[in-house]
């Protein structure tokens, strides 16, 4: 199996379903479907509105403490 990406999980586990690459948080008016998984540089108070819905959300900053760790 190719490794596509690599880090650390603030939640062990496995899940599957279709990605979404959020560019610009700024954008109040993205609907996450639930179960979505979400890629996203980090997470704002202005990503608060759509992560809710998300099945997993994937950071390129942060750890186990940081707000997408914790909103997970």
């Amino acid at each position: 199996m190719k490794i596509i990406l690599k880090g650390m999980a603030a939640s062990p586990g496995k899940i599957r379903g279709k990605v979404r690459v959020i560019k610009k948080q700024d954008k109040t008016n993205i609907e996450i479907k639930n179960g979505e998984i979400i890629v996203i540089s980090f997470v704002t108070p202005f990503a608060f509105n759509f992560v809710f819905n998300a099945g997993d959300i994937i950071t390129d900053h942060g750890g186990v403490t940081s707000h997408a760790a914790n909103i997970s």
